[in-house]
């Protein structure tokens, strides 16, 4: 009888363990469109991953391509739950272009107050030696099909790098508001306005280059989520 009870004591704790053992999977993408000047430009960003409520694998690809690839990088990072709605990550990124190289990755993203979803990098390696990115967006949910999310991306370096038009400090910064359509629970369309801006001495070395220094327009989109 005492087997017996510590047995039936024991069970809600091994359920748990089987369940923290159990593997998982999902991934999503943003696909958009929007015109630069004379060209069509297409953007993308995806992330898949693979484990448990604990530890996963986390594959993220993303770029912009025209008449030619203008930028996409690739990273392969390890992820590991350190408190309620936040993980930490680490890994590498291989960028194709502009810069070709690879680059270590230090992260942490999660779910701040207010349900502000909050991702902080840090990326080691290359010419620039220690960049980083702060991305921030705030999914409103205006209706159970429509979605109201405005968000800002922030992009800095440790130190200038002329070859590449990046000065130290923070050197851009992205912002915008999408207007999200659900379907169901795994396909949506959406329109983005944003607006991008280089900042400090990154600006001037751009316009030195004859780059343009800010853009912004609307981008029309799909997003694929929860598969």
């Amino acid at each position: 009888m005492r087997a017996l009870l510590l047995t039936l004591l024991m069970l809600p704790f091994h359920a748990q363990a089987m369940g923290d053992r159990q593997l998982f999977s999902s991934g999503s993408v943003d696909v958009d469109l929007t015109r630069l000047g004379s060209e069509i430009m297409v953007e993308w960003d995806g992330n898949w991953w693979l484990g448990s409520d604990y530890n996963k694998m986390v594959i993220r690809s993303r770029g912009e391509v025209g008449r030619q690839l203008h930028a996409h990088q690739a990273q392969l990072l390890y992820s590991r739950y350190i408190s309620h709605f936040w993980d930490a990550r680490i890994g590498m990124r291989y960028d194709q272009k502009p810069l070709p190289g690879w680059l270590g990755v230090a992260a942490v993203d999660g779910l701040a107050p207010y349900g502000i979803e909050t991702g902080f990098s840090l990326y080691l390696g290359g010419k620039q030696a220690l960049t980083g990115e702060i991305e921030l967006a705030w999914p409103l949910q205006l209706t159970q099909k429509w979605v109201l999310e405005p968000y800002a991306d922030i992009s800095w370096s440790g130190r200038e790098y002329i070859a590449a038009d990046a000065g130290a400090g923070i050197n851009l910064i992205n912002a915008g508001l999408i207007f999200r359509y659900e379907f169901n629970r795994h396909i949506a369309t959406y329109i983005d306005v944003y607006y991008a801006t280089h900042t400090g001495s990154t600006r001037s070395l751009k316009r030195v280059a004859g780059e343009d220094v800010e853009r912004g327009g609307v981008k029309i989109g799909l997003r694929l989520f929860n598969w």
